[in-house]
């Protein structure tokens, strides 16, 4: 079966998908990802077919974007095992800044209009100094390391190319 992947975002929101079409491909499938063309290299240095996602070039040209690492930043702290201390700023980030909390691998989120040094050190220094926090960053970096994500969407691939 032929499969496009379209993802755009940073580093950390297209690297997993070049994980899963490697999975994709080993399974029989032609993977090809379509992004930002800043990771061309990224996706055919994984041995995929690369093509530029329309109105993604130069998206990080742009300041207002260095920020947008949404779901890609979280699960790589999470693989990581390391407890998390957040500044949602927009997108998504809200909701896996309060995910990440309500994991209870970090404390809660501190507002970018409510971000002062101050805060910002006090949510450090609880990050590092509550054990709980490491405790369920490490135990959830087990869990992480432990699934397959490319698995079930090749099984979902071989059902549909059964039909």
């Amino acid at each position: 079966m032929r499969v496009l992947i379209a993802t755009a975002g940073a580093r950390g929101d297209v690297a997993p998908f070049t994980g899963l079409g490697t999975a994709m491909r080993a399974a029989g499938h032609s993977v090809t990802i379509a992004s930002n063309d800043e990771y061309e290299s990224l996706v055919v240095g994984c041995g995929l077919e690369f093509r530029p996602l329309p109105g993604t070039h130069g998206m990080f040209d742009d300041p207002r974007w260095m920020q947008l690492q949404e779901s890609g930043t979280a699960a790589a702290g999470l693989r990581a095992g390391v407890p998390a201390v957040t500044v949602p700023v927009l997108a998504d980030q809200p909701f896996w800044a309060a995910r990440l909390a309500a994991l209870g691998v970090g404390p809660p989120p501190i507002p970018r209009r409510q971000l002062s040094v101050a805060g910002l050190a006090a949510a450090i220094r609880d990050a590092v100094a509550r054990p709980s926090y490491q405790t369920q960053a490490a135990a959830l970096a087990r869990r992480l390391a432990s699934e397959d994500g490319a698995a079930p969407v090749i099984s979902m691939l071989a059902r549909l190319g059964e039909g």
